[in-house]
């Protein structure tokens, strides 16, 4: 029998990983960090408890990577698509189908923020530290976008980011409970609507009152 390559084992390395953090993300999402068990992600991912040991150390190391690679992806969804085109109603409805895609096909990424949030946070510095750091970046991504998609520094973005942020909770939920009575074209062009009228309202403010 042939012996596997070094790139070979790399590449089969890799894949496994992949699948560890996938099935870890998922579970963790649905059953919390407490509720899931290494043996649970290791049958979902199809690898053998010492992969996930070799790759992630301990659960906690696992739950840590999950969480850098799901703040990766809401990342790279919110700022992606609004380079897309120059016209600004164009890039933020772009923005919103970013958000939306996460809500459709990446949902155990909320999911599995909003369970460590509620379940890790108050009793692990380590985790509560990095959340701070992911939501920081999440809110600093979108005001980005925000003004990347609108052509302009908008002032008091942080408070437009928080109401969209938890719009978009309040959907995932709904869509989590009950996918086919959702009705997401709706929810989402009130997110919208809600950004815009926020943002609108933040421009007068400040043109109002300079010190804002």
């Amino acid at each position: 029998m042939p012996r596997s390559r070094p790139k070979d084992r790399t590449e089969r390395g890799h894949a496994s990983r992949e699948r560890i953090l996938d099935a870890a993300g998922t579970l963790f999402g649905e059953r919390g960090y407490a509720g899931t068990s290494t043996a649970a992600i290791c049958r979902r991912a199809r690898v053998a408890k010492t992969a996930l040991y070799w790759h992630f150390d301990h659960k906690e190391g696992l739950l840590i990577a999950a969480l850098e690679r799901a703040n990766s992806k809401w990342r790279e969804e919110i700022q992606k698509r609004t380079y897309e085109t120059s016209d600004p109603n164009e890039r933020l409805d772009l923005l919103i189908a970013g958000l939306r895609n996460i809500v459709e096909n990446h949902e155990e990424t909320l999911c599995l923020l909003l369970s460590v949030m509620l379940e890790q946070a108050k009793t692990n510095d380590e985790l509560r530290e990095m959340l701070q750091r992911i939501t920081g970046g999440h809110k600093a991504a979108l005001s980005r976008g925000i003004e990347d998609a609108l052509g302009r520094t908008i002032p008091n973005l942080d408070l437009v980011c928080h109401t969209v942020f938890s719009l978009l909770d309040g959907i995932m939920l709904l869509y989590r409970i009950s996918p086919e009575e959702t009705d997401l074209d709706r929810l989402f062009q009130n997110l919208k609507e809600t950004l815009v009228v926020s943002v609108l309202r933040a421009i007068q403010s400040a043109e109002t009152d300079p010190t804002l």
